[in-house]
């Protein structure tokens, strides 16, 4: 099974291995008797890139029917309808399809107007999984599902329902039409009843987040790539970007967005969705793009993907003496993010990446820590 592969050691992934055909036979008499539930779980707070989230653990048992639900149903019949370059959460595709793309619609560009003069939107969404609204998401699946499947995905939405039971009618309002924060909901106290529920966000953690995040925009892509005409145009999840040679046509577009995003209840992220010059290094997904005046596109990682490992590293290290890591495992797990940033271009031998230099002080590094020791007899 796909989703214990990486968790096939934890003792609830095992134990319901063992009674697989007797949890599937009672999910099957819940579901059918109408009283099947999702189990309820504790959000915990976790950190990831700078960036402080909310996550929603789910239970092997539920995450189970979650992803037979998402990869028999959900995908199959939703997949037809999202454009090719919706990158995230699919298979043959992903964040470096995403990057990929970035690149070929740079040079796209570049050959259609013998130019690297132009311009990129770059647009993201505040607080994306927190408002995602329960009667859009229905709405607009209602079309491609059969009665049941709807059904099902109803008890999906009803278990990421908000409990605002102790909020005032005033704050209740503002978290279903306004934007809603997740984490300061959780930081707050609300005495929590089930009387009054909001039926809006979506938790991360959960397969069905993903695909739905997936879909949830599809309106948006069709009036850029189809409505409006733009070819230089994709998205992974909320990120999303618009290559065009004249800026203020993009600012007209940003401005028709801002009022379809708000329709289905999002709000563009203001800081976040800015126009840049493309003949001047753009960040998309953690990577630079630079456009040169030759049609070169040049890709290097952002520095913080080097920042973020040399902290790690020093870290690892301590806990290798504490004895709480073996070096084979450092040693594999560097080797592994070193190959990321170190892959080559499909079809060819050169690098995707032009970090050599950070490579070699990783490297200088890496060596400093661990290899030097083991030489010298100050390490196992």
């Amino acid at each position: 099974m796909e989703i214990r592969k990486s968790i096939h050691f934890k003792y609830n992934v095992q134990n319901y291995r063992i009674n697989e055909l007797q949890e599937i036979l009672k999910f099957q008499s819940a579901y059918e008797n109408g009283e099947f539930a999702f189990s309820k779980s504790r959000p915990f707070r976790m950190r990831e890139r700078g960036h402080e989230r909310l996550i929603h653990p789910i239970i092997f048992r539920d995450r189970v029917v979650i992803h037979a639900f998402c990869k028999y149903v959900l995908i199959p019949k939703l997949l037809p309808y999202l454009i090719y370059d919706n990158c995230a959460s699919l298979e043959g595709k992903g964040i470096e399809k995403a990057q990929d793309r970035f690149r070929v619609h740079l040079k796209k560009f570049f050959f259609k107007n013998k130019t690297n003069e132009g311009y990129i939107l770059q647009i993201d969404c505040r607080k994306y999984f927190d408002n995602l609204r329960h009667d859009v998401i229905i709405e607009t699946m209602s079309e491609k599902l059969t009665e049941e499947e709807l059904n099902f995905l109803k008890l999906i939405l009803k278990e990421n329902e908000i409990d605002v039971s102790g909020m005032t009618d005033q704050e209740a309002d503002r978290c279903m039409n306004g934007l809603f924060d997740s984490l300061d909901y959780a930081s707050k106290y609300y005495p929590q009843s089930g009387e009054r529920m909001l039926p809006k966000s979506i938790g991360i953690g959960s397969e069905a987040s993903q695909t739905i995040g997936l879909y949830y925009l599809r309106r948006i892509d069709n009036y850029i790539k189809i409505v409006k005409g733009f070819k230089y145009y994709a998205r992974y999840m909320d990120d999303s970007y618009v290559i065009h040679k004249d800026k203020q046509v993009l600012k007209e577009l940003l401005e028709e967005l801002k009022i379809l995003y708000k329709e289905i209840g999002l709000e563009v992220n203001e800081k976040k969705t800015q126009i840049f010059r493309i003949d001047r290094p753009v960040t998309f997904l953690k990577t630079i793009y630079i456009l040169t005046d030759t049609g070169k596109v040049i890709m290097r990682k952002h520095k913080d993907t080097f920042h973020r490992e040399r902290i790690k590293l020093k870290k690892l290290k301590k806990k290798a003496e504490a004895g709480e890591i073996t070096y084979k495992s450092i040693e594999e797990q560097y080797r592994s993010w070193r190959g990321t940033i170190m892959r080559k271009r499909k079809g060819t031998k050169k690098l995707m990446y032009k970090n050599q230099k950070q490579i070699a002080s990783m490297d200088k590094l890496y060596n400093e820590l661990f290899i030097l020791p083991f030489i010298r007899g100050e390490r196992p």
